[in-house]
Order: structure tokens, then sequence, then C-alpha cells
């Protein structure tokens, strides 16, 4: 018997093609979220780290508007480029005369094995909450990195309070299409790896990590929406080997 295919399963794709990824994701409530989280990144990073950098995940809403760009030669860009070549356009007619932009088809290549490595800087903001197997995710980024390279990550505090309570003040039936249970279904296989997770991985292979929190100052999940962290590979304290590629 032919298995039925489960509710709402091509949702997020389909949205991806027939609406902007800003307008979706940019605007209102959750677009201060988002940009909050982009401003957080920037912290505390140098412009000799933004010199050659892979953004996984950023193809819908490129990291590049937010970084100091006096050193940077060189933005490459892993995701489904089938659903944003649009903006990958836009970005290429924008920055290519200052800037070499590179594509990298993460559905062709999702172990990233066709990049060339040696990157300064990995920027990857909201992505790692998509990621069933974090760990060996974090292993693969860090293992691109050049020695004095930063790993540079953004994560929702899903599911502490305050993001909990976010999500059902920012739920908006009209712009979704889907009622509240379904939008909690879709967000229940979009976000597979809680914040938590991603903590203590980074303090068992890095031993410290860079923490910044919104809006909050304190440093507990439920008291925030937003969580980004700063790794560097010099900083790296796993067994040897982890990072061969």
């Amino acid at each position: 018997m032919m298995q039925q295919d489960l509710p709402l399963r091509s949702y997020i794709d389909d949205r991806y093609r027939t609406r902007d990824y800003a307008e979706a994701l940019y605007s209102g409530a959750t677009g201060m979220v988002m940009r909050a989280s982009h401003r957080m990144m920037e912290r505390g990073i140098a412009p000799a780290q933004n010199a050659n950098v892979l953004e996984i995940g950023g193809g819908g809403m490129p990291h590049l508007g937010w970084m100091d760009t006096a050193q940077l030669r060189r933005f490459t860009v892993s995701d489904r480029m089938d659903l944003h070549g649009g903006t990958m356009a836009r970005l290429e007619a924008e920055w290519g005369a200052r800037v070499e932009i590179l594509r990298h088809d993460f559905d062709a290549d999702p172990e990233l094995a066709t990049l060339p490595g040696g990157y300064s800087r990995i920027v990857a903001s909201h992505v790692l909450e998509h990621v069933a197997e974090p760990e060996w995710a974090l292993l693969r980024w860090t293992a691109l990195l050049a020695p004095d390279g930063v790993l540079s990550l953004a994560l929702p505090c899903d599911p502490g309070w305050m993001w909990r309570l976010g999500q059902v003040l920012g739920y908006r039936r009209a712009a979704l299409g889907i009622d509240f249970a379904e939008y909690d279904l879709v967000m229940s296989r979009e976000h597979v790896t809680p914040v938590q997770r991603v903590l203590k991985l980074a303090r068992y292979y890095f031993g410290r990590a860079g923490l910044r929190w919104f809006p909050s100052a304190v440093p507990v999940v439920d008291f925030n929406l937003v969580c980004a962290i700063t790794l560097a590979r010099r900083d790296f304290r796993g067994p040897d080997g982890l990072l061969r590629r």
C-alpha cells in the first residue's frame, strides 16, 4: 500500500517559491528578531576575519549586508540554489564589482566536500536548529576554517518560554495561510535541535564560546529569543583527527 504523504510536508519550500523570503522573515516582530541576530553575530569580529567568508544557509538573506567589508575579497553562499537563485543574482549584481561572489549548491553537495576550505569565517544564521546531527555539522564546518578562523552562529531560543510566547503572539494566520496547530506542526519539524544542545557541544569541543543574547542580557534561554555564538578554531580541543578533511 502506498504511504500517504504527511500534511504540509512541502509548506516551507512552497513559501520560498511563492513569496519573497525577505518579506516573509524580515518584516514585523519576526524581522526585528532576525535583524538582531545578524547584528549580534558581528560584535567582536575583526575586519580581517571577514576576508574570505562562507555563509551556510544564507541564500534567502545573505549576512553580507551586516558585515564590515573593508577587507572582504571572497563571499561564498552555500544553500539550495533552486530556491534562492533570484536573491543570489541580485547579490552578484550589487557586489560583484568589489567582491568575488561564489555559489555552492547545497542540494548537490550536502557534505560540502567540494568547498576548498581555509575560510577566515563561516556564518550560519538560524541554520543549526534545522540540522538533525549538529555535532557532525560543527565538526565539518570547523574543519573548513583557516587555523585562525571563526565560526559565527545564531539560533532561536526554542523551546524556551519567551520564544514560545513570541511564537503565539507573532502568529498571523492571514500571512501564513495555516492555523496555529498546523504552524506548530511545521515548526516541530523545522526546529529539531535546541540551542541548549548546541551550547553543550560548543563547551565540550571549544571550552569557551562568545555568547550574546537578545533581548535580555541575562544568559538564560527562557528569558531570550535568540542566542549568538562565536567559536574560534584555535580553541578547538576535540580528539585528534576529527577535523581531518
